[in-house]
């Protein structure tokens, strides 16, 4: 008798269950259902809380008066890298390009890129074939070698490779180096703005607004000589962007077109990821406007000449606050003759260590 009963009960609850989870909206709009988004802080960016501040100088320079007037400016929080992009950083991109270019121009081997899924899948129509960077992080491209087929595969890509080095009379006591002026990024880009001011304009085809861009992604490692013409700065070119002990300095010697390349790189190095688990996709990374750049900078603190809020630019020990050049020729007082480590001095009330960001919208 209780098993009838229970079996009873279960139909019973069954069959309400499946009233309840009809795909019937009754002819209600009820909003197109998608997968939840959970807003998380990017790895190593912080939160800027929206406001509004005074933007422009705070005090008047009256020798030099020539300045924009003072303006109230309303920014919406965004997220902002909290220091300024490293050696390490920007040098994998660098490397991302470097061997992008290595297997699809030179070694031209299927295993390090997708192979089609299912058993009867067939290749892209297009004829395209995509990169398998967790493939490629387990098995270098450039590879130091070593015993068995490590090494062997290694000295297949090396013979492979030549191509990207200098060669001939370039080439320094017959060193294997990579010839930089081949490292270029590809990408594409729509103008949102010039969208925006095309979007009546029915000559205009999408093909006519989308910006493309190819660009040499290695830094000027040159420019310590070319900005510093009375300094020896030698080891600094020699060094400091391919030498590890630099890795968490700031990257020199990129222009704007590098640096907007690698927001480009950088906001498809997450989106490939977030594909590969199926989560919808962040806001691009991109530069921070003037007016962003300005209130991450003060950090909240307005009408102050510094974000650390006093007018002085040394603690009560004496120590500078900043990387200033405190006197004439004068360079190391402030803990530095050149750059230093991105964490080097106290971050804003933001958590922001330096005038040098990136940002992410929310």
């Amino acid at each position: 008798m209780k098993n009838i009963y229970f079996g009873i009960l279960f139909l019973l609850a069954v069959s309400v269950s499946s009233c309840r989870t009809s795909g019937s909206d009754r002819g209600e709009v009820r909003g197109v259902s998608g997968k939840v988004f959970k807003q998380e802080q990017p790895y190593g960016m912080v939160y800027i809380p929206g406001g509004s501040f005074l933007m422009g100088q705070t005090d008047q320079d009256v020798t030099f008066a020539q300045t924009a007037q003072n303006k109230q400016v309303t920014v919406a929080p965004f997220f902002m890298d909290e220091t300024e992009t490293t050696n390490a950083k920007y040098k994998q991109f660098v490397n991302t390009v470097r061997d992008s270019i290595a297997i699809t121009q030179y070694l031209n081997d299927d295993k390090y890129y997708f192979k089609p899924g299912g058993k009867n899948a067939k290749p892209d129509p297009s004829g395209k074939k995509y990169i398998n960077w967790e493939y490629v992080k387990k098995n270098p491209v450039f590879s130091a070698g070593g015993r068995g087929k490590a090494g062997a595969a290694a000295g297949a890509n090396q013979a492979k490779l030549q191509g990207m080095y200098y060669q001939g009379d370039d080439r320094i006591f017959d060193k294997n180096e990579i010839d930089v002026r081949l490292l270029k990024y590809n990408y594409a880009i729509i103008p949102l703005r010039e969208a925006s001011n095309n979007r009546f304009d029915k000559t205009k085809k999408r093909s006519d607004i989308i910006f493309r861009d190819t660009v040499p992604v290695y830094p000027d490692t040159l420019c310590w000589l070319n900005d510093f013409s009375y300094a020896a700065n030698e080891p600094m070119v020699e060094g400091y962007f391919s030498h590890p002990s630099y890795a968490q300095y700031p990257v020199v010697g990129v222009t704007w077109r590098q640096v907007r390349a690698y927001t480009v790189w950088r906001s498809r190095y997450n989106d490939a990821y977030k594909d590969s688990r199926g989560i919808p996709h962040r806001q691009l990374y991109s530069l921070p406007t003037e007016a962003e750049f300005e209130y991450a900078a003060r950090g909240g603190r307005i009408g102050n000449d510094y974000p650390w809020g006093g007018p002085y630019i040394k603690n009560s020990k004496g120590c500078l606050l900043a990387n200033f050049k405190p006197g004439r020729g004068d360079y190391a007082s402030d803990g530095g003759a050149y750059t230093v480590s991105v964490h080097s001095y106290f971050p804003n009330d933001y958590g922001l260590f330096g005038p040098g960001y990136q940002r992410q919208t929310l």
